[in-house]
């Protein structure tokens, strides 16, 4: 009987990704300077994620850290999205603490905006709550903007933000 794996690789073909977020029904873009870290379930342990030709089809969770533009020294982790059959099991934890720390963009922070009852999720994975009052004090001028559009649509929006060690 073979068991499955779940591996976690970072710099992910955007090609699969895109596919993968499709295939899930979410709309997620690139937005700049991005790097996307993907959770891949393999058959065996002699059958790594990189040996496979379509990678988008072993695809199980995404994620995507982008800097909006070079030298910004903040970036938005966004598009955190887990398989359905795969929720609940803590691989999106697993994912984002996966990118946080393997993530090569050169910032100081990575932001996040998520709903406000997502707070104990993003809070164990090692983001603290910010102040929405704050928000020029805490967020570089584009992820302010940003912010200030998506609260257009989702008042609630809460920003979540995690400090590079």
């Amino acid at each position: 009987m073979q068991e499955n794996h779940i591996s976690f690789s970072a710099d992910a073909n955007k090609n699969d990704v895109k596919r993968f977020y499709r295939n899930q029904n979410y709309s997620a873009k690139f937005k700049g300077y991005d790097q996307a870290f993907v959770a891949s379930e393999n058959s065996s342990a002699e059958s790594p994620s990189y040996l496979h030709n379509n990678l988008s089809n072993n695809i199980i969770g995404s994620v995507i850290i982008s800097q909006l533009r070079q030298g910004n020294k903040q970036a938005l982790l966004h598009g955190l999205v887990v398989s359905q059959s795969y929720r609940g099991k803590g691989l999106g934890k697993k994912l984002t603490k996966h990118a946080l720390k393997h993530c090569s963009l050169e910032v100081d922070h990575i932001i996040c905006f998520a709903e406000p009852h997502l707070t104990q999720f993003y809070v164990s994975c090692g983001f603290s709550l910010v102040d929405k009052n704050s928000i020029t004090a805490n967020l570089s001028p584009e992820l302010a903007a940003r912010f200030t559009s998506y609260q257009k649509y989702q008042a609630s929006l809460a920003i979540f933000i995690s400090e590079r060690r």
